[in-house]
């Protein structure tokens, strides 16, 4: 989810802590104004850095604000009600809503697809695995995958490091490779080049990725290449 979605699916949340946090700092003694100043900058200060230098703007870089933020929204309610147990209170609501979170929310970082891939490395954990990327960032999600095969290779097409597959000693002798291979790439080409550096031509698909949210599948195909 991106910033600017956010903020339109919570400006009226984002807009009513604002003005309980405005009428907490008028309330409070010197101390107390300290904590909340302590507690908000920080988080003001990060988001808007967050969103100036990052290129992709999606909600894990707003996760590292997320305690200081839960401590200021009661800190604010401490300062502006006043009321009998409202420590015990405030706690207990804290504990209630973590404790929903837990019982109710789907984590939104897990691979609901990912048993297959790891599945699929098991069996072919003998073979040559090699990721495919045009970047240097996205092969991190497969490190679980990769742990698995004895023997791992990253290559970037944008550095033409495919070439690296001709005449390697380890293809030559094992005779195949399990390639894993973006969606947003082009399969038929690559595929092409790889068969031609590597001299097989037999792809069987091992895994397909499913069709969902980017975020919550594994956005690539794996495929066994031999001769």
């Amino acid at each position: 989810m991106k910033f600017s979605s956010l903020w339109r699916k919570h400006a009226v949340i984002v807009l009513l802590l604002a003005v309980i946090a405005l009428a907490a700092f008028r309330r409070s003694p010197g101390p107390q104004r300290f904590y909340l100043l302590l507690t908000f900058l920080p988080t003001l200060g990060f988001f808007l850095v967050t969103v100036k230098f990052t290129s992709f703007q999606t909600l894990r870089y707003l996760m590292p604000m997320l305690p200081l933020m839960v401590l200021g929204v009661f800190l604010m309610a401490g300062l502006v009600w006043d009321f009998p147990y409202k420590t015990r209170v405030l706690t207990g609501i804290a504990a209630g809503l973590v404790l929903l979170g837990l019982a109710t929310s789907t984590p939104n970082g897990l691979y609901p697809g990912y048993a297959a891939y790891l599945d699929a490395a098991q069996t072919y954990q003998d073979v040559p695995f090699v990721v495919v990327n045009d970047n240097y960032f996205n092969h991190m999600k497969f490190l679980p995958e990769m742990m698995r095969y004895h023997h791992s290779l990253i290559l970037n097409t944008t550095r033409g490091e495919l070439e690296v597959l001709e005449n390697d000693p380890l293809l030559e002798q094992e005779g195949r490779v399990v390639v894993s291979l973006p969606v947003y790439l082009d399969q038929s080409a690559l595929l092409e080049q790889i068969c031609q550096s590597t001299g097989f031509r037999q792809v069987t698909t091992l895994c397909t990725s499913p069709n969902g949210p980017r975020d919550r599948e594994v956005k690539a195909n794996v495929y066994l290449i031999s001769r």
